[in-house]
Formats: C-alpha cells, sequence, structure tokens
C-alpha cells in the first residue's frame, strides 16, 4: 500500500540517543478536510495545491482529475501542484479514520468499506452566568478537540467584564462534532452589510399584460445595397410571322409622285399592291432673301456616311450593295412576260447590217443621258453604235 508522509513532523527536544527522538504527529497538525465527496462525473476539482477529494466512484469520475495510477473507490485524492495523486489508499485501511467535508460541513468516517456520516454528540450542561473577564492567561498547547454537547438554554447576560491582554493564538484544534442548535438568543444589533449573495432563480413569467397603443412609425432605414442580379430567363417562343410590305416604290402620274407598296405575306410571297397616294408636296412660297450671314467655322468632319456601291439584278430581284458591305433586297423588278403581240408586216427585200447587244448596266441609266445598248456588224468589223437617249425613268417593272 502506498504510504505518503505527513507534511509535519514534530520534533522535540529529546534525547536524539533514545528511541522516541522522533516524535511523528500531533492531531493538531493533520489537516483532516477534504474539499468535496465524489459520487459521479459532476464534480469538478479545484486544482489548488492540497485540495483532497474522497473518490466513491473511481470509474466515473471527471476530466478533471486527469488520469490518477492506481485509484479506487474510497482513496482520498490530493493536488500537489501538478497533478492528482492518491493521499490516503482505503485498500486493507482500518476502520476509524475521521474527516471533514467543507462542502456540507458535515464529518465523515470510515468503517473499513465505505464513508459514513457522523451522528451530532452528547449534550453539556447549564450554561451559567457569564463571569467577569479574567486577564487572559499564556495560551497553552491546544488539545484534542472534543465532541461538541448540546447547547444549553440562553442564560442572562452578564455584565461585560473589561477585555484583558490578548495572548498569542494557539494551534487550531480538529473541529468536533456540531451539537444540537440552542435557543435563540435575543437579537444583536444589527452589523454591518455583507456582501451580495449570488442571484436567486428566475420566478415564473407572470402572465401576459395587455397590448399597449400602437407606436408611431419610426423613421425609415436606410436604403439597403442592391441585390444582385437573378439569373437571365431562358427565352421565350418564337412569335408566328407576321405581314410585312415590301417593294416601295415611286410611280410618276402627272405632278404627283405616288407611293407603291407590296404586302409580304407570311410564307415569303408577294400578295396585293397598295396605292398610298401622292407623296410629293406643293412647292411654297418663295421666301424673301435675308442678309447674308458671317461665315461660322468650319465644323468637324462628319463620319463617312452609308452610299450606294453597286446595283445589279438577280432573279429578277434588285440587289443593292452599300460601300458598308450589307446588301438589300428592293424586291423584284422583272415583272411577268407580257402577251405575244402580233405579227408584224415582213419585208423579205429589205436588209441591213445586224447587230450585237451591248451588256447593260443599270447605273448607266441617268435621266438626261445617252446610253450605248449595241453595236451594228457588218462583214468583218463594227460600223456603228446603236444608242438610246434617257428621257424620264418611271419606276416599274421592265422585261
Amino acid at each position: 500500500m502506498p504510504v505518503r508522509l505527513p507534511d509535519i513532523i514534530k520534533q522535540s527536544v529529546r534525547d536524539p540517543t533514545s528511541g522516541d527522538y522522533f516524535h511523528l504527529l500531533d492531531s493538531a497538525d493533520v489537516d483532516f478536510r477534504v474539499q468535496g465527496i465524489q459520487t459521479d462525473s459532476s464534480l469538478i476539482p479545484v486544482d489548488t495545491r492540497n485540495n483532497k477529494y474522497v473518490i466513491q466512484d473511481a470509474s466515473n469520475l471527471n476530466a478533471g482529475f486527469g488520469g490518477i495510477t492506481g485509484v479506487s473507490n474510497n482513496d482520498i485524492v490530493v493536488y500537489d501542484g501538478t497533478a492528482y495523486i492518491i493521499f490516503l489508499d482505503a485498500d486493507g485501511k482500518q476502520q476509524g479514520t475521521i474527516i471533514f467535508n467543507e462542502v456540507d460541513s458535515k464529518f465523515y468516517g470510515f468503517d473499513g468499506s465505505s464513508w459514513n456520516e457522523l451522528g451530532s454528540g452528547a449534550g453539556g450542561g447549564v450554561t451559567g452566568a457569564t463571569g467577569a473577564t479574567g486577564a487572559t492567561g499564556a495560551t497553552g498547547a491546544t488539545g484534542a478537540t472534543g465532541n461538541d454537547g448540546a447547547d444549553g438554554a440562553t442564560g442572562a447576560t452578564g455584565g461585560t467584564g473589561a477585555t484583558g491582554a490578548q495572548g498569542p493564538a494557539g494551534n487550531d484544534g480538529a473541529d468536533g462534532n456540531t451539537g444540537a442548535t440552542g435557543a435563540t438568543g435575543a437579537t444583536g444589533a444589527t452589523g454591518a452589510q455583507g456582501d451580495q449573495g449570488p442571484a436567486g432563480n428566475d420566478g415564473a413569467d407572470g402572465a401576459t399584460g395587455a397590448t399597449g397603443a400602437t407606436g408611431n412609425d419610426g423613421a425609415d432605414g436606410a436604403t439597403g445595397a442592391t441585390g444582385a442580379t437573378g439569373a437571365t430567363g431562358n427565352d421565350g417562343a418564337a412569335g408566328n410571322t407576321g405581314y410585312g410590305i415590301t417593294n416601295p416604290r415611286l410611280l410618276t402620274v402627272g405632278d404627283e409622285e405616288r407611293l407603291l407598296l407590296d404586302q409580304l405575306l407570311p410564307d415569303g410571297s408577294t400578295g396585293s399592291s397598295y396605292d398610298l397616294g401622292n407623296v410629293k408636296g406643293s412647292d411654297g412660297a418663295a421666301a424673301s432673301q435675308g442678309n447674308t450671314g458671317a461665315t461660322g467655322a468650319t465644323g468637324a468632319t462628319g463620319a463617312t456616311g452609308e452610299s450606294i456601291q453597286s446595283v445589279g439584278i438577280s432573279f429578277g430581284r434588285l440587289i443593292v450593295t452599300k460601300n458598308t458591305g450589307e446588301t438589300l433586297d428592293a424586291g423584284f423588278v422583272i415583272g411577268a412576260t407580257g402577251a405575244t403581240g402580233p405579227t408584224g408586216e415582213s419585208y423579205v427585200t429589205v436588209s441591213g447590217p445586224t447587230f450585237t447587244i451591248s451588256a447593260i448596266n443599270a447605273l448607266n441609266f441617268v435621266q438626261g443621258t445617252n446610253v450605248i445598248i449595241g453595236v451594228t456588224n457588218s462583214g468583218s468589223g463594227n460600223t456603228g453604235t446603236i444608242t438610246i437617249s434617257v428621257e424620264k425613268i418611271i419606276a416599274g417593272n421592265y422585261t
């Protein structure tokens, strides 16, 4: 069984040659106090040097005890400043050991197999009248504290004697058993206010009161940050192809310029034609000439505008190409073939030169100009040209 030497070994002035030179213990020198009795893992030890605890369930220790080598039920462990170690090994310990538990202020005795609370001691006599206080004598050695007797009835309070000189403090003896509580004495003067105790438990919630009147609206809070943009929704289903217009053109009728449009059907074919009327306004009255203004500053050169780069016919449709590379389809410009005219008169004796049709560029047809459309042939070479004069261009279909 492990043995722990007491912290204090009494040595008196003795003959070192005698067998009683070492006087091991006085009861006043043994600390019988423990700071708790462990029964389960809910007891959390306080790591203060020399704090002691009785272990009653060694298999269910709080983690604060750490790993204690060899500990078993009913052992007393002590904190040595670094870790908890066995202070008293209960294995084989005989009955009779007494401890004082500071948690419940009770004494416990070991009966050889368990620690049990000790009962109250016997009573004493009736308390007599308080005598005059004598001079304080020298403090003698403190003997072992006997069991407290039962408190007698409180006697009449005697006159207070003169206070003697205070002697030196003696050693504290072991606490005896607490005696029965005596009768309550007269109420003494009110002492100084003690420190505030810990807060009590909260009381049960009271019944809910009636709802108060609605308060005024508070000021509007600052506008929150703009939320993140939501995900782009899916594209909707494509709508049905609608009707449109195509082949806009002007038709000169006398002094009018009439705007003609064709209907574009959903299947891409051309429907009815519509005459939107004259779009040429009448000339306004001639304004009088104003004074010549000062010449303004030359403006910055503007961006290059779009222009027609080329015009061609493809499968009867007028195709316009811009200088930007964009191609526009202006619609059909060649109408259906007309009915065959009557056969003209025949002149069998008529002869003349043959001619060849030249390639015709539609851009060459400019009003007021002459356009060569072919050459005559005679023999092995060309003998002349065939020229037409462009007097007026009228929008429409040509064959």
